[in-house]
């Protein structure tokens, strides 16, 4: 059996200490008031990592994204299937694939994409600047003059025919 929250008694008034529940939402509610920039980053953070999870592990996609129905083919959006057991949101290809889980399973495909190419570049880059902090001396020197010709320079970009066909005043 659960014990009731300590209580206190002045006077003719009892007051109730509050549970571990209301103290969390108290200080939630305070930091909302005091860094409203920071309680805002944190819930656009949260609200981003929860997309993320629920696009990388399929619980988004309300349906097969490959399941082909023929007779579902080409609906608008916001329409049922012929037989009324589903609902597609963007409506369907002209195989009869729902669009929104197509569309579902083509982000998480980017997702992973684009967390595997910065995991491996951060790793790569990583260890050169290690290793290049570290050594020093003739290392850092060929190790930032083998990498110059990757970086694009201001005065190509500046000398390009595109560049001079778009500048103001031309």
């Amino acid at each position: 059996m659960a014990s009731a929250a300590p209580s206190v008694q002045v006077g003719k008034a009892t007051y109730h200490e509050p549970s571990g529940l209301s103290r969390s939402w108290a200080w939630i509610k305070r930091f909302a008031r005091k860094r409203t920039f920071g309680f805002v980053a944190g819930v656009f953070c949260l609200f981003i990592l929860l997309i993320g999870v629920g696009a990388g592990t399929g619980l988004l996609t309300p349906y097969d994204p490959t399941a082909v129905h023929g007779a579902d083919r080409l609906l608008p959006m916001g329409s049922s299937s012929l037989d009324g057991t589903r609902y597609y949101l963007l409506g369907t290809d002209e195989y009869g694939r729902d669009v929104f889980s197509r569309l579902m399973k083509g982000a998480q495909l980017s997702l992973y994409f684009s967390i595997g190419v910065t995991a491996f570049s951060m790793s790569i880059g990583s260890t050169l600047g290690l290793m290049s902090a570290y050594f020093g001396g003739k290392f850092d020197l060929i190790l930032s003059a083998s990498w110059m010709p990757c970086r694009p320079s201001r005065s190509w970009s500046s000398r390009s025919r595109w560049s001079r066909s778009w500048a103001p005043g031309s």
